[in-house]
């Protein structure tokens, strides 16, 4: 023990005697090891589940051949419940949404219909009060509700009188039974009320497919075995009832949740383990520089009798003081950077308090500090104690460099700009990527509109001409409004998502092409829906007010779905076929992409609310000005109609737009610091080696000047020994750039590969390691023959 104190205070002395040496292989090592801290901070805090058993718990998903989906109907779940035995719960639930009448004005709430065991599948043991009795659920019982954590909070201040009190929703008197937990996330929207799932009309019925099926598996039972027996069981199923026959499969509730977050937390991860191998590889450099500096040092310490075993533990020694020094560096860098980027997260993605340095995050840190420090630290230790003492204790203080260090140091300026190359080509793509979403033209107009959720009472509007004739009226009433252009209504909004699709046939298909075409969106719209959103119509017209309920179907299709079907022809007068009714096509609409610009448009059909009655709508109003400036003279116009109707999810469709590419913004953000990070690494482990260089060559430089040599000769010769292992490094980036187009195009699409951004990596890494060259090569053009002659 008093042996490493020893060496600790004589590292601490050598440290402080080169505080330049020290300040830059600290400050590498702490760039390198807080972006790592901080991007794992991050995964740790978003790919977690938040409950007991996640590792358990599946989703069933429905296959149909145009793809799989995460619903199931009523009389399936049922039956999957009754007949497979590898489940110890199975649940489902669905959303919705219901008026609260508060005390202050009415109120939007998110609902979950849940089933008796969907508490137990998530582990939520009530906060207060008490869960579902299973006879809660039963036809006739009375009405009962549970509330979540967070509302319980909000709402009535964690007050436990909330639990036995009413709560009205949609006009019907509730009594609050318990509080839950949310768990986070559970691959739903979360609920702020629960309400017990009874099965109403039409939703009984084989086909129609609404429920988000949980099962957790019983302990010792693989995912294989249940899949096994749950297929076997839904063949049954099928069987009696073949017009309704589907497949089945089980996802992981791991992989469900964030499957297509995880491929992007891959390359950031990828990303920031590159950046700490180029910090590694500067220190190890720097090591190298110092150990053969110090060679005659450790010569006459091994001829006084120390030890190689004492040597190499004071080597360690002074490398594991650097890297736990930089650690703890990385640990202020990575909190101050955990504070950046939380609002550039897309919404419901890492919540702050899933974000923090917790003791997982703090062992991570110190294991990859001691890693750093030994893996890196031993080996320039090991090459310096095979110096030959005698040729070391002649030399003096300038040793010279053998061959075999020479080319270690080489290798490792390779591997520094092979490893930055593939970075920052990485952000280049990154950005050039973002560039050309940002260029996809979404097929609306997204600046000044405005748009608000509104959701009826299935109570107080439970007939269709009930709702019909509220929202022929709120429209009126909108579009009367001073400042407003143009309103209108739809179920779901331009790049917020599509929550209804279907298959469908059409006029002169052959048979089975039904099962053969894909999905196709379904967009419940009020007349003037594409004027309000500036979407043009390409051929036909718009749906009117004649487009009644009584009349002829009619809808209106996108481009691609016309062109899928009738190429070459128009689709005007054409029919096609779905909920067994037959439409007219009556117009052609451009693609509109109402899941980002990242996914394609797909097959779009536009329905009449007119002729299909909707309980709920997203009124959408076009401005003349800050479409936010209308929102209480919209709230007004709905009062007027109900003062008990309750308007939630009041945003500019501006808004949605920039929701829809956060994470592809943040994506971007992240890899263009990274990118810039291996770039100033770069330039420091070039400009460390050029320096170094350039001090063990001053001798040579000032023989070659008094032998005739100039200046742009001495530059010459530095740039040539710079850039031949640039090259060489660029080289081998560029061929492992080539070797991840595969794991790119999975990431951005098959097209996200862009060799535009290894040539522009490829000119600035060249730009940094000239500049770097050029600083120290500079000095060394200004030596004094006679003074580096009478150089030791």
């Amino acid at each position: 023990m008093q042996a490493l104190l020893q060496d600790i205070r004589y590292a601490l002395r050598q440290l402080r005697g080169s505080p330049a040496f020290t300040l830059v292989a600290v400050l590498t090592l702490a760039l390198g090891i807080g972006a790592n801290t901080a991007i794992y901070s991050v995964i740790h805090g978003a790919l977690r589940l938040s409950y007991p058993n996640a590792d358990r718990l599946v989703v069933i998903k429905t296959v149909y051949p145009q793809g799989s989906y995460p619903s199931a109907s009523y009389p399936d779940f049922e039956d999957w419940q009754a007949r497979v035995k590898s489940f110890s719960h199975l649940a489902a639930r669905f959303n919705g949404q219901m008026t609260w009448l508060s005390k202050d004005e009415p109120q939007t709430v998110n609902v979950g219909y849940a089933t008796s065991d969907y508490f137990s599948v998530f582990s939520m043991g009530p906060v207060a009060g008490r869960i579902f009795l299973p006879s809660e659920h039963q036809k006739g019982a009375a009405p009962v509700c549970i509330l979540s954590e967070i509302f319980w909070q909000e709402q009535f201040g964690r007050s436990p009188s909330a639990i036995g009190s009413p709560l009205n929703l949609d006009g019907r008197t509730c009594t609050v039974v318990g509080v839950v937990p949310v768990p986070r996330p559970s691959g739903a929207l979360p609920a702020q009320v629960w309400i017990p799932l009874e099965p109403q009309p039409p939703y009984v019925e084989h086909g129609s497919n609404y429920l988000f099926t949980v099962g957790m598996l019983r302990p010792g039972v693989t995912l294989a075995q249940a899949r096994t027996e749950l297929a076997g069981i839904q063949a049954q199923i099928d069987k009696q009832f073949p017009d309704n026959a589907h497949g089945v499969d089980l996802v992981p509730m791991q992989e469900f949740v964030f499957g297509n977050l995880r491929s992007i937390m891959l390359v950031l991860l990828a990303a920031v383990g590159f950046i700490l191998l180029i910090a590694c590889v500067n220190l190890a450099n720097m090591l190298l520089a110092r150990a053969a500096d110090r060679a005659r040092e450790f010569a006459l310490r091994k001829a006084l009798g120390a030890s190689p075993r004492r040597l190499l533990q004071q080597a360690l020694t002074e490398s594991l003081l650097l890297s736990l020094t930089g650690g703890g560096f990385g640990l202020l860098i990575a909190e101050g950077l955990l504070h950046v980027p939380i609002d550039a997260w897309p919404k419901g993605f890492v919540p702050p308090s899933d974000v923090r340095l917790d003791g997982t995050i703090l062992a991570f840190t110190a294991v990859l500090a001691i890693a750093t420090g030994v893996l890196f630290g031993i080996i320039p230790a090991l090459r310096v104690l095979r110096h030959d003492e005698k040729q070391a204790l002649q030399q003096g203080r300038t040793v010279t460099e053998s061959r075999e260090q020479n080319r270690a140091r080489s290798v490792l300026v390779i591997a520094e700009i092979a490893l930055s190359l593939l970075l920052v080509a990485g952000s280049i793509n990154m950005a050039l990527y973002f560039m050309r979403l940002l260029d996809v033209d979404p097929g609306v107009n997204t600046h000044h509109v405005l748009t608000m959720a509104i959701g009826l009472s299935p109570i107080r509007y439970a007939k269709p001409v009930d709702q019909q004739r509220f929202f022929d009226n709120l429209q009126e009433k909108l579009a009367a409004l001073p400042g407003v252009k143009a309103a209108a209504g739809s179920v779901d909004l331009p790049l917020a998502g599509s929550n209804s699709n279907g298959d469908f046939d059409y006029e002169g298909s052959d048979p089975g092409a039904q099962k053969r075409l894909p999905f196709a969106e379904r967009h419940f719209v009020t007349s003037g829906y594409f004027a309000a959103i500036q979407t043009p119509i390409l051929e036909g017209r718009d749906f009117t007010r004649h487009d009644q309920a009584g009349s002829q179907k009619v809808i209106i299709i996108n481009r691609d779905m016309a062109q899928l079907l009738w190429p070459g022809r128009s689709a005007l007068g054409k029919r096609v076929k779905f909920s067994d009714e037959w439409h007219e096509v009556i117009g052609i609409a451009a693609d509109v992409y109402f899941n980002g610009p990242g996914t394609p448009a797909g097959l779009q059909m536009y329905v009449s609310v007119d002729q299909y009655p909707q309980s709920f709508l997203s009124m959408i109003l076009r401005t003349r000005g800050d479409p936010m400036a209308l929102t209480e003279p919209a709230r007004r116009a709905v009062g007027a109609i109900d003062p008990g109707q309750a308007v939630s999810n009041v945003t500019s469709l501006q808004s949605l737009a920039d929701s829809a590419l956060a994470g592809q913004r943040t994506s971007t953000t992240v890899t263009a610091i990274l990118g810039c990070l291996a770039l100033l690494l770069a330039s420091i482990g070039v400009y460390g080696v050029m320096a170094y260089s350039v001090s063990r060559r001053e001798r040579e430089f000032g023989i070659r000047m008094a032998l005739g040599a100039n200046r742009g000769n001495i530059l010459t010769l530095l740039f040539s020994g710079v850039f031949r292992l640039v090259l060489v490094g660029i080289a081998v980036g560029s061929v492992l750039a080539c070797a991840m187009r595969a794991w790119i195009g999975s990431v951005l699409g098959p097209n996200g590969a862009n060799p535009v951004a290894l040539i522009a990596a490829t000119l600035l890494l060249c730009i940094v390691a000239a500049l770097a060259t050029y600083i120290p090569g500079r000095r060394a053009t200004h030596v004094e023959p006679i003074q580096a002659l009478r150089t030791e």
